[in-house]
């Protein structure tokens, strides 16, 4: 597990004095499994934000509604790695 606060980035004046940039908090999960067939070959898998969680961008101050907090959402989705692992 992965889990990461609220990031402030800095401000932004054009919203007003308090508004910032952020990145919003979230908690992601990531695995890692491996089977060795003998003490030379193995096979392994690696799955990064298996959750799928989004990562939200914030942009706002204290007279922002909620609605209007949200200013980027990237969804980059979960990344499966496998393989073989050898020594010869």
């Amino acid at each position: 597990w992965n889990a990461r606060g609220e990031q402030s980035f800095g401000s932004v004046p054009t919203m007003g004095p308090d508004a910032r940039n952020a990145q919003e908090k979230r908690t992601t999960m990531d695995v890692n499994a491996t089977y060795q067939f003998n003490h030379r070959l193995s096979l392994f898998l690696n799955g990064r934000n298996i959750l799928d969680v989004n990562n939200l961008q914030l942009r706002y101050g204290a007279q922002t509604p909620g609605y209007a907090k949200v200013g980027i959402t990237n969804k980059f989705g979960v990344a499966w790695t496998a393989g073989l692992k050898g020594t010869f």
